[in-house]
């Protein structure tokens, strides 16, 4: 197999080409595959009801923590930079 042909999960959809760095339609670019990769995720976890119920936990207790921060004065980090939180 060449560097030139195309992986068969990519030989399925039309080649996309990807938007210079930098530009406003990369950001946008970046910000659908994303959106894309966050929905699948959600359809997989949401299809087990274990799964389901240990992440709408997760996501409640993050909003949670969210809103005492916010009202706190603590503003969100840019997306990049979140921290690890200390175990």
């Amino acid at each position: 197999m060449s560097n030139q042909e195309p992986r068969h999960d990519e030989a399925a959809e039309a080649p996309v080409q990807r938007p210079k760095p930098g530009t406003p339609e990369h950001q946008e670019w970046v910000r659908a595959k994303a959106r894309e990769r966050a929905k699948k995720r959600s359809q997989r976890l949401m299809s087990d009801p274990a799964t389901a119920a240990v992440e709408r936990e997760r996501r409640r207790l993050r909003a949670m923590e969210a809103r005492h921060r916010r009202t706190a004065g603590i503003l969100p980090l840019p997306i990049g930079q979140r921290v690890p939180k200390e175990q």
